[in-house]
């Protein structure tokens, strides 16, 4: 996939399955996102290589937060 982004309501923890979601392009599954989910940041997706590939596909998704109302 592609890097992405996502906005969330202040207070919100992002979860795996929005974060995949906003990643752009077609995404393979079964990655892994770092650091552990929280509110607003970069989290990062990471696929491991498959032969003959050997370097892992990364991608990231920028959260910001918005101020509820």
């Amino acid at each position: 996939g592609t890097n992405g982004t996502l906005t969330i309501c202040s207070g919100s923890t992002v979860t795996s399955g929005s974060l995949f979601a906003a990643l752009g392009g077609s995404p393979d599954a079964g990655g892994t996102w770092t650091p552990a989910f929280a509110g607003a940041g970069t989290y990062t997706y990471t696929v491991a290589a498959t032969a003959p590939c050997t370097v892992d596909a990364v991608s990231t998704v920028s959260v910001t937060e918005q101020a509820q109302p």
